[in-house]
């Protein structure tokens, strides 16, 4: 008698495999990811906050694509962050402009050469 290279259990041997069937991947994930990458290359508000609502929802499914939905957000919510500080920068910077023109007027003096330019074109 030959003995048998697996330990012998006392479990009756399964005819039927219980394999956990994959999750669905959800759309909401992949595209929420896709939207927050993009949102780097310039349209932060356009495209981040989408991307944020998406993942949010796709997070609280529970899917299979919860890495693509967490990139999603957390690219949305930097690059949303990132558009918010520019737009308050300019807008600071552009009535510290309307308020202080004093400080431009060494760009804007005029030179002899720019006020015979203006005469020439006059006439």
């Amino acid at each position: 008698m030959t003995k048998s290279p697996l330990p012998k259990t006392n479990h009756p041997p399964n005819k039927s495999s219980h394999v956990a069937a994959p999750q669905p991947v959800s759309g909401l994930g992949i595209a929420s990811m896709i939207l927050g990458i993009i949102s780097f290359t310039g349209p932060g508000l356009i495209l981040g906050i989408p991307a944020i609502i998406m993942a949010a929802i796709d997070l609280k499914k529970n899917t299979a694509s919860r890495g693509f939905a967490l990139t999603g957000l957390i690219t949305g919510i930097i690059s949303t962050v990132i558009s918010l500080l520019i737009i308050a920068l300019v807008i600071f910077f552009s009535v510290w402009a309307y308020n202080h023109p004093e400080d431009f007027d060494e760009y804007y003096q005029e030179s002899p050469q720019t006020e015979q330019h203006f005469k020439s074109s006059e006439l």
